[in-house]
């Protein structure tokens, strides 16, 4: 958790006591990251864009 430390400014005893371990911040982290992705999804999909303006032609596949 050195770098952690160093990256928040918190020393590893309080970081300890908000995560008890590597495992819990690792799994806070990826909960954290679930649901801001879930957040942006719905407006991600209404972006609505016509094939040729990502530069497509009708069925070709985006790289």
């Amino acid at each position: 958790m050195d770098r952690s430390s160093a990256a928040t400014g918190i020393n590893p005893p309080g970081l300890y006591a908000v995560f008890r371990n590597m495992r819990a911040r690792h799994v806070e982290t990826l909960a954290r990251y679930w649901r801001i992705s879930l957040a942006a999804t719905p407006g991600a999909l209404a972006e609505v864009r016509p094939v040729g303006a990502a530069g497509l032609r009708s069925g070709q596949r985006q790289p």
